[in-house]
């Protein structure tokens, strides 16, 4: 498969179009592209220059291009912070992308050249610190004859660990307001890349609905927004970015850290603890709730309703 960038004929927009082929040819091109590029704009037109032969095109190379080396940022720093809050360390990783044998992009995360001890000491380290499925080893540095780099060679599958924990952890400790009748709002998910974390509505507020009661929406909105702020209030570094759809807005959680997710870690109280168990055992719920404080039987309750929201 080749691709030519091209030029809009107005303005300087730089697009990335494929070889002619056949209409489900394309087509299958531009699922794939939107599979492994989630943030490109992809559609598939007629070509202009051959009969019955169409394109698949992306509008936004640049946004995409951007948004990865954005997110290989991302990830970078979030695995630097974790290696150093709990070493006591400062340690500059670095980022290295390489295609695997069948040809996908891998983003690999590497720590300078060192001499080979102090690489595997860092090795050490992160096979203590990371998840059990994270694949840490020791090379030879090809830049710096005689010196290594310990290297997490599926950064990406590790860093979606993570964020997977991240979600879990919204979703219990902080429980989308959800009625999907109204508003739509149901959980917490991540993307297939998973460096952004989101929810979805049907509140679309750019492409409003006659089916919708204005009343209805202008609540639905003021909630949202109230969630959003006490989250980011919660969580600093958190930005939540609304993302207009004609079906319902999205919001997208984009700049989370590693101290985010530690916080996320230490919600655990003693109410928090009592408000899971309850909300799981209601037969217990019920035998007590007398017993309870009003406030208390809010949250269980509420608690109980969003777990019976169907995905």
């Amino acid at each position: 498969m080749l691709f030519e960038s091209r030029n809009q004929e107005r303005g300087d927009a730089l697009q990335i179009v494929s070889s002619a082929l056949s209409k489900n040819d394309a087509e299958q091109v531009a699922q794939h592209i939107k599979m492994f590029l989630p943030f490109a704009a992809i559609d598939v037109v007629a070509s202009r220059n051959m009969i019955n032969q169409f394109r698949a095109i992306i509008f936004n190379p640049i946004k995409v291009f951007e948004a990865y080396l954005k997110n290989e940022d991302k990830i970078r720093i979030f695995f630097q912070t974790l290696y150093n809050k709990n070493t006591n360390s400062q340690l500059q990783l670095e980022c290295r992308t390489l295609l695997n044998h069948i040809g996908n992009k891998e983003l690999r995360i590497v720590s300078p050249a060192l001499s080979e001890h102090d690489a595997q000491q860092i090795v050490t380290h992160l096979k203590k610190l990371l998840p059990a499925s994270a694949i840490v080893r020791i090379v030879n540095s090809l830049k710096a004859p005689g010196q290594c780099r310990a290297v997490i060679i599926n950064s990406e599958e590790v860093f979606g660990v993570y964020v997977k924990q991240m979600v879990d952890m919204l979703n219990l400790f902080h429980p989308i307001p959800s009625d999907p009748q109204r508003f739509g709002m149901t959980h917490f998910w991540n993307n297939p890349c998973s460096t952004v974390i989101g929810y979805k509505t049907n509140i679309a507020s750019l492409y409003q609905s006659d089916k919708l009661d204005p009343k209805i929406r202008l609540q639905a909105l003021d909630v949202i927004q109230k969630f959003n702020t006490d989250l980011e209030k919660l969580y600093p570094g958190f930005e939540i970015r609304m993302e207009h759809h004609k079906h319902g807005d999205a919001y997208l959680i984009e700049n989370f850290s590693y101290e985010n997710y530690v916080s996320l870690q230490k919600q655990l109280k003693l109410k928090d603890l009592g408000i899971l168990f309850f909300s799981k055992n209601q037969d217990k719920y019920k035998k007590t709730k007398a017993e309870l404080t009003e406030d208390l039987q809010e949250d269980i309750e509420f608690m109980d309703k969003s777990r019976k929201v169907y995905y």
